[in-house]
């Protein structure tokens, strides 16, 4: 497999498992790591359709982190 199917699949998981845990602060803090997985990823080479989702998901699981927390205080 190469490693874009590879960040597919783990982001997947990682991503089922934030909204299972629901969780404001380890949501940004994951969804910041996963963002710097897809750029590493994109970086070295193309990244696939799937792993074009992945990153989009992380991305908007950040931003609704962030709302979250600022409509919060």
């Amino acid at each position: 497999m190469s490693p874009s199917e590879w960040y597919t699949m783990i982001a997947a998981v990682v991503l089922l498992g934030l909204a299972l845990l629901n969780n404001l602060w380890v949501t940004l803090i994951v969804s910041v790591v996963g963002m710097i997985a897809g750029i590493v990823l994109v970086a070295r080479g193309p990244l696939k359709r799937g792993g074009m989702f992945a990153f989009v998901g992380f991305v908007i699981a950040g931003a609704l982190a962030i709302f979250n927390l600022m409509r919060a205080r």
